[in-house]
């Protein structure tokens, strides 16, 4: 009965860890949250508003990553015109965890995965972004020992998507028994994320790897931690 509960509960944090549809390493896949004010009773408008404020949010999220520089807000603010009405065609797709309607607000959380080279490329096009800078990033294979359920596999995704200046996706990532690895691209410096884990607490690192292509990084949960 054990080995049965261990089962499922592998197989939803899979599902939970990898958005619907294929994953390039391209796209960025966040967590977000929609809202929509409820008028006149029209649940199934409102509905629909929160999650088109959902899918935005997303995009806003994956433009807060390529442009890290302390110009980003302003920059953004122009994005914002600039894509207004072209949301839909950096959306790869999207799930719904959850919907509720709270007083006058209807809410949505969901997953999104946005088409982030596709984006990149388009602000490329546009001079917002140099190409350079859309292809800045150190490469990290992470790979995270102790992940025994799923409040430790939710405990570390909102660790590394609290981190959106440094850590550009916590996307693909795949799961075996008692450890989660994640192809990481930081955006910062390696240190930067060093000391981002030793602050949290949270986390060791066992491992580190600077040799190859790739940064290889391994860390063991701390039980301790609840």
């Amino acid at each position: 009965m054990k080995r049965v509960f261990l089962s499922i509960l592998f197989v939803t944090l899979w599902m939970t860890c990898i958005p619907t549809g294929a994953l390039q390493a391209e796209d960025l896949a966040f967590m977000v949250e929609g809202r929509a004010q409820v008028t006149k009773e029209d649940e199934a408008l409102a509905r629909s508003e929160a999650v088109k404020d959902a899918l935005e949010n997303a995009l806003m999220r994956a433009l807060q990553r390529i442009l890290p520089d302390k110009e980003s807000s302003e920059k953004i603010n122009t994005l914002k015109t600039a894509l207004s009405g072209k949301v839909d065609r950096y959306i790869g797709n999207y799930r719904i965890v959850s919907e509720s309607r709270q007083q006058e607000f209807y809410e949505v959380e969901a997953q999104v995965l946005v088409l982030d080279k596709l984006l990149e490329d388009d602000l490329v096009q546009m001079g917002l972004v140099s190409e350079q800078q859309a292809q800045q990033g150190t490469p990290i294979f992470l790979s995270v020992d102790g992940v025994e359920k799923y409040a430790d596999f939710v405990r570390l995704r909102n660790f590394l998507q609290s981190m959106p200046k440094i850590v550009k996706s916590p996307y693909p990532c795949r799961l075996g028994w008692q450890r989660a690895d994640f192809d990481l691209v930081v955006l910062a410096e390696v240190q930067s994320l060093l000391a981002r884990i030793e602050q949290s607490g949270l986390y060791t690192v066992q491992e580190l790897d600077y040799s190859g292509d790739v940064v290889r990084m391994t860390l063991q949960m701390h039980r301790e931690v609840q």
